[in-house]
């Protein structure tokens, strides 16, 4: 099994309601379970600041809203990724399983309990 670990600048910030800074992160690529297919695990942290200079709790973040499409291709695929997993806390990563080999773009945008969105952010090297 091929793993490959790449370091990049990963924003998650709520640009409507709080400032970020960026925060050092992976994406993993490991061989999948069906052939030619393969695994990737996104991680980032969570904003901290709204742009008043405000504390921005972990629990008033909602979720994360991921898009990723296979470079090359007109359509991103969203997901939605709730921000708090009942049994393990605050979710910072995510595993697409079984993608078709090839290079992929990322979009990540924050969604607090308000409804308010980020606008989104791509992993940067």
């Amino acid at each position: 099994m091929n793993f490959k670990v790449t370091r990049i600048a990963f924003l998650a910030c709520v640009v409507l309601l709080g400032a970020c800074s960026p925060q050092i992160e992976t994406i993993s690529t490991s061989a999948g379970t069906s052939a030619g297919s393969k695994t990737v695990t996104l991680s980032w942290s969570p904003p901290t600041q709204r742009e008043d200079g405000t504390r921005l709790a972990e629990s008033e973040i909602y979720a994360y809203e991921l898009k990723y499409r296979r470079k090359g291709e007109a359509e991103f695929q969203p997901l939605l990724i709730t921000a708090q997993d009942a049994n393990t806390g605050p979710v910072t990563s995510y595993s697409l399983t079984n993608l078709p080999q090839g290079d992929y773009e990322f979009l990540l945008a924050t969604i607090d309990r308000d409804g308010l969105r980020s606008d989104y952010v791509r992993p940067s090297n």
